[in-house]
């Protein structure tokens, strides 16, 4: 192997490299998003349920509260209805984006499957990647 064909070899193999990290770096950035959005679902959730809780404990105990209290009481009723409206708003969204998700998760094993039964390696390919080692 002359010094001007291994020179173009070790270029192309930095290509593929550079190549290879920059499709990493947009997985990464987007699954960067997908987190931020989920994290987003979850501390809302929790918020929900959270006023949810105060809204019913403030419900049972309202016969023990001072009488100022309990308009205070009757106005979160309201809220409460909104609040199991969005948390089951929330559910079905989260559940439709795990549908998403597992569906992206089968095609791209599918992908690879095909991918790697597709690909077979000839003697040629392993001289070359032998060459490129040494």
């Amino acid at each position: 192997m002359s010094a001007a064909s291994y020179g173009k070899a070790m270029i192309e193999s930095r290509k593929r490299a550079d190549n290879a990290y920059k499709e990493m770096d947009t997985v990464i950035a987007n699954d960067k998003k997908i987190l931020q959005i989920a994290n987003f679902e979850n501390t809302t959730a929790k918020t929900i349920d959270r006023l949810s809780k105060v809204v019913s404990c403030c419900q049972r105990i309202s016969h023990y509260l001072p009488r100022y209290f309990i308009p205070f009481v009757l106005l979160l009723k309201p809220f409460q209805k909104d609040a199991e409206k969005q948390k089951q708003q929330y559910e079905y969204t989260v559940n439709e984006r795990r549908q998403q998700l597992a569906d992206l998760y089968n095609s791209e094993l599918e992908m690879w499957r095909s991918e790697a039964i597709s690909r077979v390696e000839t003697q040629e390919d392993r001289k070359a990647r032998c060459v490129l080692v040494f």
